[in-house]
């Protein structure tokens, strides 16, 4: 079996170490000269510490990772919150946090350390014929190759080529919101936890970062300007002092999903499969679950990959309702929805039911586990 796997980010990279110990030979190949220095996901779910426990990634990531100790919920001048009881997983932390640029380091080191084919930089996917999977390659400087494939997987983010190229829809919407990402020094908050600043105003999500850094996704509302690059002076949260800002980045999202995860000799994951906003940290998450059962299933045929495409589509369906929802909830403004926020936000921290589901979530242990 020739297959081409495309895509070098975080999934395309899992991906390929999981071919390889499925003793699955593959090409992979990245229209990127280098590795992004810049790290948009950074929680790792509990699910996927499960994912890649095979592949040997546990242990480096945990050495690195910050372990939260629970959520802080800011709800006007009342902060409440609750600590992880860290009982949905019998092994591992709930969530944790480690940059995606040192995530795609650890893989990029594993799957060196196992001898998998290593990833062809500044090679992009030009032209794919999935009836036939043949393809052109491109690469840095214009030289076109050709070439075919049984099996192209596009690993190759929300703006998929192998999508396009495969005719696969991808329905949804995009969000009105503009949304700000920034690393950087802030004061004010507790060190050891995530932090939520739900409010149609400028609702906001803190996490922690190795060296006392933050990252924060904060979404301003519609027609509202972004600021200006690494001025986060608009952005304004209780108790919160900014300081020096290391990365900033403002971006629209979108809620979408791939009508179908094959057609012809292609196959959609990760981002290109699926995309939501960035509540709850799911995105990458997702993806990487589903390059590694993704391997599996080619590794067991025709029907265990039929299987692999239903069963993730439907998990994506879910996860994407549920950040939807979660999304609308932090942001909306009319009475009934800030009513709602408050009385719920407020319940969770004394309801043991209601705590462990949001954690469960954060886990992403509240889905079935990728076949």
């Amino acid at each position: 079996m020739r297959v081409l796997v495309v895509g070098g980010g975080p999934v395309g990279l899992a991906l390929g170490l999981a071919l390889h110990r499925q003793g699955i030979a593959f090409r992979h190949i990245d229209r990127l000269a280098a590795p992004s220095p810049f790290s948009r996901a950074l929680a790792i779910q509990a699910r996927t510490l499960e994912a890649l426990e095979p592949l040997g990634l546990v242990q480096p990531i945990l050495a690195e990772a910050l372990r939260p100790r629970g959520v802080r919920l800011h709800l006007g001048a009342l902060e409440t919150g609750f600590a992880f009881d860290h009982a949905r997983h019998p092994r591992f932390p709930s969530v944790v946090i480690l940059p995606q640029s040192r995530t795609e380091a650890l893989l990029s080191a594993a799957g060196a350390a196992a001898g998998a084919p290593q990833l062809e930089r500044g090679v992009e996917l030009a032209t794919l014929d999935a009836g036939t999977g043949q393809v052109v390659l491109r690469h840095d400087g214009g030289r076109e190759e050709a070439a075919r494939f049984d099996r192209v997987l596009g690993a190759d983010g929300a703006h998929s080529l192998v999508r396009k190229a495969a005719g696969i829809a991808f329905e949804g919407a995009a969000y009105e919101e503009r949304f700000v990402l920034a690393d950087g020094r802030a004061e004010g908050l507790a060190p050891d936890c995530l932090h939520m600043f739900p409010g149609r105003g400028s609702a906001g999500f803190f996490f922690p970062l190795p060296g006392g850094s933050w990252r924060v996704v904060s979404a301003l509302p519609p027609g509202a300007p972004a600021p200006a690059e690494g001025d986060l002076a608009p952005l304004r949260y209780p108790g919160v002092r900014f300081g020096e800002v290391a990365w900033w980045s403002a971006f629209r999202t979108s809620h979408r999903i791939a009508d179908r995860y094959r057609a012809g000799c292609a196959v959609v994951l990760g981002d290109a499969a699926h995309i939501h906003s960035p509540a709850g940290g799911q995105g990458m998450n997702l993806g990487i679950q589903d390059a590694c059962s993704l391997a599996l299933a080619l590794a067991r045929g025709e029907g265990a990959l039929e299987g692999w495409a239903a069963q993730r589509r439907a998990v994506a369906r879910m996860v994407i309702a549920r950040t939807h929802a979660m999304t609308r909830g932090m942001l909306g403004a009319s009475l009934p929805v800030r009513a709602l926020r408050a009385v719920a936000l407020r319940l969770v921290p004394v309801l043991p039911p209601a705590r462990r589901r949001l954690e469960g979530a954060l886990a992403g242990m509240d889905y079935p586990a990728p076949l």
